[in-house]
């Protein structure tokens, strides 16, 4: 089921830069255009450029996962990335206004100090070519945009911008929503975060609802050889964009390759994120499905009619 989107998507695996991001952007909005789905920017403005394909004033269901990529750093900062990198950054800029503050004479000796401080924020590129389980959220979106066809007042995708910059395209939609009023607890957000390794299946939360179990027992009725599952609420560890929804009723779902001591190891591939597992993907993929049929939202197998507008605000 999610081959054909995993190839589909290998020639927009860095997704670090404006450009690059771009070419993503559009390479969704169109993929969204010929399924017949709306597409827009949500907000619209120039500082997130987060993807919607749907609409999320009616939307019962969001399904949300993030689109940019890291830069290239040693493992002992990328594993707790993208807090580690927002960290970095200021006590680089720190570190660098206090030089300069003390030995103004020696400013220069501050220059490496900025330079880390811009770079660890992706401003100075340094993505990677691969990003293979960074991606497999994008994946498991794109695989349910197709499969998952009956959508229209139901089910809304989102790819939010800028994870690495510390959760902005997440606190964007979220503000955008409360201006809007769509603050509600009718609405249910399953947010897919790294899937593509390891069969440690993780469901985060802030509160415990009767959803998260609702979503874990649909995709439990799949068996999925060595597949374990886990609950871990309000982590301190592993924050990502499901926090910024913390009012709503909501669940994220990662995969882990091992667990020590109740904590949860991904790989070191933040430099080369060159490996993922298809069938965890296939597996997220029909356990969401059958959480919708569930609950009744339809899922056909026509192709539907390609004249819903597409907005390509990007």
């Amino acid at each position: 089921m999610s081959k054909k989107c995993f190839e589909d998507l290998i020639f927009f695996q860095n997704r670090l830069s404006r450009n690059n991001k771009k070419k993503f952007r559009d390479f969704v909005f169109e993929r969204a255009g010929g399924l017949g789905l709306r597409s827009e920017n949500y907000p619209r403005f120039k500082g997130q450029k987060n993807i919607l394909i749907g609409d999320i004033r009616k939307a019962k269901y969001i399904i949300a996962t993030y689109y940019d990529t890291p830069v290239k750093m040693p493992a002992f900062i990328t594993r707790k990335a993208p807090l580690s990198n927002l960290l970095l950054s200021a006590i680089s800029a720190i570190l660098a206004i206090l030089l300069i503050a003390i030995f103004p004479k020696f400013f220069y000796l501050a220059i490496p100090f900025v330079l880390l401080a811009i770079y660890s924020m992706g401003w100075l590129g340094g993505g990677k070519r691969f990003n293979f389980n960074t991606s497999s959220g994008i994946i498991c979106l794109l695989t349910l945009m197709k499969e998952v066809k009956t959508m229209n007042n139901t089910i809304a995708y989102v790819f939010l911008d800028n994870h690495y910059k510390g959760f902005l395209g997440a606190k964007a939609m979220y503000h955008q929503m409360v201006k809007e009023d769509l603050i509600s607890l009718d609405k249910k957000i399953i947010f897919v975060d790294r899937i593509g390794q390891g069969r440690h299946f993780v469901f985060d939360y802030f509160r415990e609802t009767k959803f998260i179990d609702e979503v874990k027992e649909a995709i439990e009725l799949k068996v999925l050889e060595q597949a374990k599952f886990h609950y871990r609420e309000d982590t301190k560890e592993d924050k990502s964009d499901y926090t910024a929804f913390k009012k709503l009723h909501h669940v994220a779902i990662r995969a882990y390759p091992s667990i020590k001591d109740k904590k949860y190891f991904f790989p070191n591939s933040f430099y080369q994120d060159k490996n993922i597992d298809l069938e965890n993907i296939d597996y997220i993929v029909a356990g969401i499905k059958k959480f919708l049929e569930k609950y009744n939202v339809q899922v056909e197998e026509e192709t539907p009619k390609k004249t819903v507008k597409n907005i390509m605000n990007s």
